[in-house]
């Protein structure tokens, strides 16, 4: 009602939502595994590859782009489009305990670990590799 949904989502949605909230690299990492094999990233890789030279062209005849930012434009792009989307480390969840007693205990412990992951990255670079979004999404 608060959120204006019209009707409750089907419960398996709502788990799979909530796992995903929850455990998204876990629940990536087999993903990954099952739907994106070696060959699938080098194929995913050689497009991206694809794009930025496409884009790269692009940036250089650009009549409204100065030098100085087109010089600009052509490193950020580089440094936003060629990184690695999939993490050579997947997250560690070890100190994250789920059990079947309780969904919102679970749903505690996941907040706690969540709080105390982000509390983890003060005063340190920031990672440009991780994202906001898991691989199933």
């Amino acid at each position: 009602m608060l959120q204006g949904t019209k009707e409750l989502l089907p419960r398996w949605k709502r788990c799979v939502s909530s796992t995903d909230r929850q455990l998204g690299e876990a629940l990536g990492q087999i993903y990954v595994e099952k739907y994106f094999p070696p060959r699938a990233k080098a194929r995913a890789q050689e497009i991206v590859g694809h794009l930025i030279d496409a884009l790269r062209d692009d940036l250089q005849t650009l009549p409204w782009m100065g030098p100085a930012t087109r010089q600009q434009a052509l490193a950020k792009t580089f440094h936003v489009c060629a990184q690695d989307r999939l993490p050579g480390q997947w997250r560690d969840y070890s100190s994250y305990h789920v059990d079947r007693i309780s969904y919102a205990m679970n749903q505690m412990r996941g907040s706690e670990f969540a709080f105390k992951r982000d509390l983890n990255k003060i005063g340190k670079p920031v990672d440009r590799t991780e994202w906001d979004m898991t691989r199933p999404l």
